[in-house]
């Protein structure tokens, strides 16, 4: 296998590019950031500059926020139906033992 390139490395390559820009990392470090050396059909990655790392760091503290934001939403969502579904169950006869008291009073024998 030395020397081959798996078929869909290009398709790889177009997925790292989709991702980076879903992420909105593309406009950081832009569309040729990724790429694929011919000679190894390594996946290459350029060097983040100094001043782009810092540009990255916030992007990624924005991810970052969004995901713990969405993450939130949706326990709060569960939570939500959890207790509707709790408020709209049947209610069951509740379990509780009774004391029963016997005397003459009640018609009971002592």
């Amino acid at each position: 296998m030395s020397g081959e390139h798996p078929p869909n490395l290009s398709h790889r390559l177009r997925q790292v590019q989709r991702l980076l820009e879903h992420t909105g990392l593309d406009g950081v470090f832009g569309r040729d950031w990724a790429t694929i050396d011919p000679d190894t059909g390594d996946l290459v990655f350029d060097r983040v500059t100094a001043d782009r790392l810092q540009m990255v760091l916030w992007r990624l503290d924005a991810l970052d926020e969004e995901q713990m934001a969405r993450l939130t939403e949706r326990r709060s969502r569960d939570r939500d139906e959890a207790e509707h579904q709790r408020r709209s169950a049947p209610v069951a006869a509740p379990s509780v033992p009774v004391d029963v008291l016997v005397g003459p009073h009640l018609g009971g024998q002592q």
